[in-house]
């Protein structure tokens, strides 16, 4: 007799399946719960003003702990961001927006300080936050 078992991972806080395991910790607890993309998206923004605002810690080994890498899916999701800003101000960039190709340095360096000077912006994309406060893992 053939048998089959299915995992499916829960999110925590709503029950919702496909969630995707979150490790963090506090205090020098590591805790680990499963989220959704969009309960995942909300504990990290709730979490980035503090991080930003926070010092890296080294591991036990004694290296700095770096950052996880942007996905493939933010990384387009900020570009599309930075090509709307940079369409909105093009006479502030001096430059004419292309809709395909590198951005340049000088339009990102823009598009940064004007987020910085307006205050953080609500979006879909996900914050970088170091792994030393935050990282997530498949199950």
């Amino acid at each position: 007799m053939a048998r089959r078992t299915f995992v499916q991972t829960t999110d925590d806080l709503t029950g919702e399946p496909d969630a995707q395991e979150v490790r963090f910790s506090l205090d020098g607890v590591e805790y680990r719960i499963d989220l959704t993309e969009k309960n995942r998206a909300l504990f990290e923004e709730q979490l980035a003003q503090f991080v930003n605002a926070g010092r890296r810690t080294r591991n036990a080994a004694g290296r700095v702990v770096s950052r996880p890498a942007e996905s493939q899916t933010a990384k387009q999701e900020r570009r599309r961001l930075i090509r709307a800003w940079w369409a909105k101000n093009e006479k502030l960039v001096g430059q004419k927006v292309t809709e395909r190709g590198r951005i340049p340095a000088k339009v990102i360096d823009a598009y940064q300080q004007h987020q910085t000077l307006s205050g953080p912006r609500p979006s879909k994309s996900t914050t970088a936050i170091p792994a030393a406060t935050f990282s997530a893992g498949r199950v």
